[in-house]
């Protein structure tokens, strides 16, 4: 996951938008290893589940969900989504099409320096998901 995830993000400085199910095409288009389309999707909408119900940054990932029940989702016309646990499969899909990538400011974050270490350049990057 994290080679995926990392491919991902560089192919999203390549589509206009960000947008993630964007990115996922582009990136099976265009890398040989990941031309199975379907199964790059369901890891994907796996990790967006993931990250909504309790992942976080900096901490162990256990695969526990921290929601209990499910998933409010207010959107820009403040209409209120509601997902069941059961839903699921619903809640996979309206994450894969409606996030997009970020990039925060490099100058709060420190990312995008480069520098040497051991010999080699290296770079930190900061991944956002957020809605579209």
């Amino acid at each position: 996951m994290p080679e995926l995830l990392s491919l991902l993000f560089l192919c999203s400085y390549f589509v206009k938008g960000k947008k993630i199910s964007d990115v996922v095409a582009y990136l099976c288009k265009h890398y040989d290893k990941y031309a199975n389309q379907e199964l790059v999707e369901y890891k994907v909408k796996d990790l967006l589940v993931a990250i909504a119900l309790g992942m976080v940054p900096k901490t162990k990932w256990t695969g526990m969900d921290e929601a209990n029940g499910g998933y409010v989702i207010v959107k820009k016309d403040g209409d209120i989504v509601c997902y069941h646990i059961y839903d699921r499969n619903r809640l996979k899909n309206y994450l894969y099409d409606n996030t997009k990538f970020d990039s925060p400011s490099s100058s709060r974050t420190g990312a995008g320096v480069i520098a040497v270490t051991g010999g080699r350049g290296v770079m930190k990057l900061t991944i956002q998901i957020r809605f579209s």
